[in-house]
């Protein structure tokens, strides 16, 4: 027992790194805020640069915010509608506004890539809206200007009051990333900002990028692609083989060597003729009449591209989501590798959901029901801002199907078992129930106009006649004569 002790404590070369860090004897905030413009500068570039990368941000924001974004769905018809009129351009870009599915999408693809998604409340012209402000313009530097109160402390450009709580946000108006911009800021109050990150530990402020984690092993792959190819570029360029005419006196090469170069001299193993490799200068031009062929390889080997794979497979770890989809092989991809997949991935896409829903989604849906009753637009009657928030549902994305016969055959009988009511089923497909009947309800109104059965409108499916067997079986249950 005396002997006993972790392989990780020993000193090492492997473990050199880890004592070093141990021994700085700093909080992870503080370790992450010296990285931070690093790691949202790394975050950022693979996003635009690796094609792997940007399949797998694009993949989960899509399974997290799908068309609509986590959608509010409210009681009452009235504030239903109110919302809609909003959300159709709530966010501040340019000329232009902005739907709410592409405010939560590009939020949710900051705090990929740079850790973190923010927002900020306005009213232009008297109108809710939403303007996005990069995690890069928080100010990293605090500014002589920006005194510290009692208590607080300034943190990676924002301002915390003494029990931790953030009270005010300061903002570059800069460039992002600018450093001599910096300066050049203003403090937003806390209230109007809408702050989304990842949170780990209890005393964490700021959230590092999902792509941090996962980045050694993109870079590893695109550091083996370019050393195949810079491989196969020096097997392209290295030289020239030589072979003889066929119709030349006794396969005799018919250059020179008296120029200095250095030919070697070769047995085809197909044709059992002489072959020369004649090793040309550059620019160097040699009149020939055989055959001259470039080099050519059989690489990449099949080592190489599972290498790549495994690279694409850690990446695809990383990010919880199912691997085919970073590394686009589905050559060996079945019905149950892939429920596997999305299963191991649900939570994975519930936990994204879930956090931008309670820092994001669910405080500006509040604040806009405050905004819309205080100017008129939404009438309370006998309700209150706090029954009609607690009777809030939300709308997930659908789930694509990935046998579309097994998987409605999966609901069908979740739905006839009571394990999913029809809400529940209708919800996972990604429409609103309310809605779903009203469109069923019209379509009915429309069958009875014309007379007609439009089919698909209900899971139940019609009930047919009872044969005469049937009836002769009901008849004799009735009388005992049989089950």
């Amino acid at each position: 027992m005396g002997r006993a002790g972790y392989d990780v404590a020993k000193p090492g070369r492997l473990t050199a790194k880890l004592h070093n860090l141990a021994g700085l004897r700093r909080s992870g905030e503080v370790l992450l805020l010296a990285d931070e413009a690093r790691l949202q500068a790394i975050g950022r570039y693979l996003f635009r640069n690796n094609p792997q990368a940007k399949r797998a941000a694009k993949f989960l924001i899509h399974m997290v915010v799908g068309r609509l974004g986590p959608w509010p769905q409210f009681e009452d018809d009235d504030i239903d509608a109110a919302w809609r009129r909003t959300a159709r351009a709530i966010g501040v870009k340019g000329q232009r506004g902005l739907s709410w599915r592409k405010v939560v999408q590009v939020a949710g693809l900051d705090k990929m890539t740079a850790g973190g998604g923010l927002l900020v409340r306005s009213i232009v012209d008297g109108r809710f809206r939403l303007q996005m402000i990069e995690p890069e313009q928080l100010a990293r530097v605090a500014d002589t200007r920006a005194s510290v109160g009692p208590g607080e402390q300034i943190v990676g450009g924002i301002r915390y009051n003494a029990i931790g709580e953030p009270i005010g946000y300061l903002i570059s108006k800069g460039d992002p990333g600018l450093p001599w911009l910096e300066s050049d800021w203003e403090e937003i109050p806390a209230d109007r900002v809408y702050h989304y990150y990842d949170i780990e530990r209890p005393l964490q402020w700021r959230g590092a990028p999902d792509f941090a984690a996962g980045a050694l092993s993109l870079f590893d792959a695109t550091d083996a692609k370019t050393a195949e190819l810079t491989r196969k570029r020096m097997e392209s360029y290295a030289g020239m083989h030589f072979k003889p005419a066929m119709d030349s006196p006794g396969g005799a090469f018919d250059v020179s060597a008296d120029d200095g170069q250095v030919q070697v001299e070769t047995l085809d193993s197909e044709t059992g003729q002489t072959v020369f490799e004649h090793k040309m200068e550059p620019g160097q031009a040699i009149e020939y009449n055989g055959e001259v062929s470039l080099l050519t390889s059989n690489t990449p080997s099949p080592e190489f591209q599972a290498l790549l794979l495994s690279f694409y497979h850690d990446w695809a770890v990383n990010m919880g989501i199912p691997p085919h989809v970073v590394t686009g092989d589905f050559s060996k991809v079945n019905y149950s590798s892939a429920k596997m997949s999305e299963n191991m991935s649900v939570p994975t896409y519930e936990e994204v959901q879930d956090d931008m829903i309670d820092m994001l989604c669910r405080p500006i849906v509040e604040d806009w029901l405050e905004w819309a009753v205080m100017i008129g637009e939404v009438k309370l009657k006998n309700r209150t801002a706090e029954s009609i928030l607690a009777g809030l549902e939300w709308q997930m994305p659908a789930r694509p199907l990935i046998d579309p016969v097994k998987d409605r055959q999966a609901l069908e009988m979740a739905l006839r078992t009571g394990e999913m009511t029809w809400d529940q089923m209708v919800a996972s497909r990604g429409k609103d129930p309310r809605e779903q009947r009203k469109a069923i309800l019209r379509q009915r109104e429309l069958d009875e106009e014309f007379n007609l059965q439009t089919p698909g409108i209900a899971w139940e499916p019609a009930k047919l006649p009872a044969t005469g067997d049937e009836i002769a079986a009901g008849i004799a249950a009735v009388n005992g004569g049989g089950a």
